[in-house]
C-alpha cells in the first residue's frame, strides 16, 4: 500500500492519511484509495481512533494488465499525486467503481464543547457503526459491532475486505450479512 497523504491538524486532534493499494487479479488492476480518519474526540478518550474510512475502488479494463505491471502502476500514481487529480484520471479509466463507507456514529459534539469548529460532528444513528457501500445503508448487518468499541472501525474492514470474520464471545451474534457482503465486494 503507497501512502499518498498524511497530515494532522494544526492542534494534533485529528489526522488523515490517505493511501492507495493495487491489487492485480486476472489481469484487471483493482485501485483502491482508502482515506483514514483519526480523532482524540471520542467516547473513549483514547488518542488517534479510526473514526472513519472512506474506501473508493476501482475496476480497470483489463488491458493495463497486459500493457503495465503493478509496480509500474504505483509508480504512476505515487508520482503524480499532488500534480494532477489522480483520483479523477484513474476513475476516467474504469470500467467500474465501488464507493463504501465506514463510520463510527457519535463523537462529542466539538461546538457544544467550546473546541473549534470542523471537527467531526455527532452522526444521528442507533446503529454501532454507519456502513454504505454505493451509497445504500447496510449498517443494519453489523448491529453487533459496538462490542468491538473503539476498533469497530478496522474489524468492520478487515471482515469487508479481507473476510476476517469477528469472533465474539456473546451467543447472539450477527455476522451472516458481514459475510454476505464480504463476498458480494470480492465478486465484484
Amino acid at each position: 500500500m503507497v501512502e499518498l497523504y498524511n497530515q494532522a491538524d494544526k492542534n494534533n486532534i485529528t489526522r488523515t492519511k490517505l493511501s492507495c493499494d493495487i491489487q492485480d487479479k486476472d489481469n484487471t488492476f483493482i485501485v483502491e484509495f482508502v482515506q483514514s480518519e483519526y480523532s482524540d474526540l471520542n467516547k473513549w478518550k483514547k488518542p488517534k481512533v479510526l473514526t472513519d474510512m472512506f474506501i473508493t475502488r476501482y475496476y480497470l479494463p483489463e488491458i493495463f494488465g497486459h500493457i503495465s505491471s503493478k509496480i509500474k502502476f504505483e509508480s504512476y500514481v505515487n508520482d503524480n499525486y499532488g500534480k494532477i487529480n489522480i483520483m479523477e484520471k484513474i476513475e476516467e479509466m474504469s470500467i467500474s467503481k465501488q464507493k463504501i463507507v465506514i463510520s463510527l456514529p457519535t463523537t462529542t459534539y466539538p461546538t457544544r464543547r467550546g473546541l473549534l469548529t470542523g471537527v467531526r460532528g455527532i452522526k444521528d444513528t442507533h446503529w454501532p457503526l454507519i456502513v454504505k457501500i454505493n451509497d445504500e445503508d447496510v449498517s443494519r448487518a453489523f448491529m453487533d459491532f459496538g462490542y468491538f468499541g473503539e476498533n469497530a472501525v478496522r474489524v468492520a474492514y478487515n471482515a469487508l475486505f479481507n473476510g476476517v470474520m469477528p469472533i465474539r464471545t456473546k451467543d447472539l451474534f450477527y455476522i451472516d450479512g458481514v459475510k454476505s457482503l464480504h463476498k458480494e465486494i470480492i465478486k465484484d
